[in-house]
């Protein structure tokens, strides 16, 4: 890190180059562009909702979160920021994302796991090797250890899974819908036709 990028505060973009073990993240300049095209595409496709299988999603994500982190808008706290996004975000298209194991502090943490295939796919992916797949797959194979998928019938819907319900209305003998609530006991009519 340059020591220019120093005197912007973490929360604010950041404003200078920044790289790791060679591999460069977006120049300042980029990050824009490069995380609004993101968001852009995340849009075209429904924000991957719809998607029922778990590997598609996960690999899915892959794609995004890598570029988005390539972007590594701020000085301190990309990992963090980008863990609550997708966590919000996979919540929206149906899935729980456990962000939590994402912390190095958590007693099941994958962070390392997570970080280390995250950054040999941006590395892969900058560098034109012809590996990046791999590292895709490696990114994936932790990513599906933190998603499942969220059983409530808001989740269902969000993947476009057919949710069961419960019709609170009733048919009446004449065919027409009885809105009332059923009673638990119905008591049996006693009186009878008046005879005159």
């Amino acid at each position: 890190m340059h020591t220019s990028d120093m005197s912007c505060p973490p929360e604010e973009p950041r404003r200078a180059a920044r790289s790791k073990l060679g591999t460069d993240y977006a120049d300042p300049s980029e990050i824009y562009w490069l995380l609004r095209q993101q968001y852009t595409a995340l849009a075209q496709q429904d924000y991957l909702q719809g998607v029922l299988d778990l590997s598609e999603f996960t690999a899915r994500l892959v794609g995004f979160w890598v570029e988005i982190n390539h972007g590594h808008a701020f000085r301190e706290g990309n990992t963090r920021s980008q863990t609550e996004f997708f966590e919000q975000f996979a919540h929206g298209a149906g899935w729980k994302l456990d962000g939590a194991r994402l912390s190095p502090h958590h007693p099941l943490s994958v962070y390392h796991d997570f970080v280390d295939a995250r950054f040999e796919h941006q590395r892969l992916c900058r560098t034109m090797i012809n590996d990046s797949p791999r590292a895709a797959q490696a990114l994936a194979a932790v990513l599906s250890k933190l998603v499942e998928p969220d059983a409530s019938p808001e989740g269902q819907l969000c993947r476009g899974e057919r949710v069961p319900f419960e019709r609170s209305e009733s048919i009446g003998t004449d065919g027409r819908v009885d809105r009332r609530t059923p009673s638990r006991n119905p008591t049996p009519s006693t009186s009878s036709p008046s005879s005159t």
